[in-house]
């Protein structure tokens, strides 16, 4: 068994025959006496209330499937809630989901939903974990299913909120869905992987609407670090938004960068305004101050990535590389390292700093000589060849050979 942070769930599998699925999971004296049975399916009911869902693994092969699907419809036909639980748990073995069923347990999730008992919760995170492992759904039960997921996003427990937005966004990208799920996000009563995972959907599902992007912008100013964090990176993974919305984004990233107190936000921000600032000179600017400044060295490595992707303002990006790659933090240096060689033979003029640190700096080598291949011009090329000539080291040999070799076939195709 496996336990994770946050709002992942507890996971254990199981393998075991189709029939007697159940019972194959304790002790054969336990499972038959009554009692002791009543309370296992009991704890079932109570884990998937707690957000701890139980997957078992069923082999459903040959002339058993059948015979288990229609020992599983008849449990999710009962009224006794422990009863259904005990079906929904065997069906979660069972892949693809049968049709036969998609229609009871959209109904089960309708009924459920509203009732806030654990054996009510329970039933909903086990539904909702069936459709979202189950695949396609057919097409003439989708809007039962879907409204009854929208019905699941007033339960607070966060593996229903987490499974019930995934699987709504995967059925339909509609308007009425980005609002339901803003409201789950707003909702700070809502466990925290609820409205992450709402908050993401609302970023990469809707790239280009103004109420998402407002949504976003808000999440960035969050209390939680986990929620700026999460808008941050779904800045970073999303379509680049209209010119007018990506100015307000870039404007908050950059001061989330610079004055938030949680590292990993600020390293996401950063990331993000290496995406969203595309030849924005004045980001360089920024993100030079945050590469010098910052205590953190993510912040720091991420910044020197950020100049790197955006390629703009040498005069300013490139003296700042080359002071990161001078310090003392070796993640920094090679990210540095890396974006210098992103500005080609813009960044030319440093070639004898990188052959001097590539000698005198042996963790920097083999970068160094990376980052000469792909700024080096034909004037390079001499500089090379003394070094080729001092050097004893074969290893080190073979990398300026691999740097000359990068810079003349780059100079006899025209520089491309």
């Amino acid at each position: 068994m496996e336990m994770s942070n946050g709002s992942e769930e507890v996971r254990s599998s199981v393998r075991a025959p189709a029939s007697s699925l159940l019972a194959a999971t304790v002790p054969p004296h336990v499972w038959h006496h009554s009692a002791l049975r009543r309370w296992v399916i009991a704890c079932v009911a109570l884990t998937g209330a707690l957000g701890i869902v139980v997957p078992i693994e069923a082999d459903c092969d040959g002339d058993e499937g059948p015979e288990v699907v229609r020992r599983v419809e008849l449990k999710l036909r009962s009224s006794d809630a422990q009863e259904i639980l005990a079906g929904l748990l065997e069906l979660r073995g069972v892949h693809p989901v049968p049709e036969t069923v998609i229609a009871r347990l959209a109904e089960l999730l309708q009924a459920n939903s509203a009732v806030d008992t654990v054996n009510s919760r329970a039933i909903c995170g086990h539904v909702v974990r069936i459709f979202e492992a189950g695949g396609s759904l057919p097409e003439e039960s989708r809007a039962q299913i879907e409204q009854a997921l929208l019905n699941c996003l007033s339960i607070k427990r966060c593996v229903v909120l987490e499974s019930a937005v995934r699987v709504l966004s995967s059925l339909s990208k509609r308007d009425d869905l980005l609002v339901s799920f803003i409201a789950v996000y707003d909702d700070d009563t809502n466990e925290l992987g609820g409205r992450v995972a709402a908050l993401r959907a609302t970023g990469y599902y809707y790239p280009t609407s103004r109420t998402a992007i407002d949504c976003i912008t808000t999440a960035l100013k969050d209390a939680d670090p986990l929620i700026r964090w999460t808008a941050a990176s779904v800045i970073s993974d999303r379509p680049r938004p209209r010119r007018e919305d990506a100015t307000k984004l870039l404007s908050r990233l950059l001061l989330v960068a610079k004055e938030d107190s949680d590292e990993s936000v600020r390293a996401g921000a950063v990331d993000a305004v290496g995406i969203l600032a595309a030849g924005a000179e004045f980001a360089v600017t920024e993100l030079a101050l945050l590469l010098r400044c910052d205590p953190s060295t993510r912040v720091r490595t991420s910044a020197a990535r950020a100049i790197g992707r955006l390629g703009v303002s040498e005069r300013v990006a490139i003296p700042a590389l080359l002071a990161a790659v001078r310090g003392n933090a070796l993640n920094v240096a090679e990210a540095a390292m890396q974006a210098i060689g992103d500005y080609g033979t813009r960044a030319s003029i440093v070639v004898p700093d990188l052959i001097s640190l590539a000698i005198n700096r042996p963790l920097l080598t083999k970068s160094a000589f990376v980052a000469i291949g792909r700024v080096g011009t034909t004037g390079t090329l001499t500089d090379l060849r003394v070094q080729l000539e001092r050097e004893r080291d074969p290893g080190v040999r073979r990398l300026i050979e691999i740097s000359i070799d990068a810079i003349e076939r780059r100079e006899s195709s025209g520089g491309r």
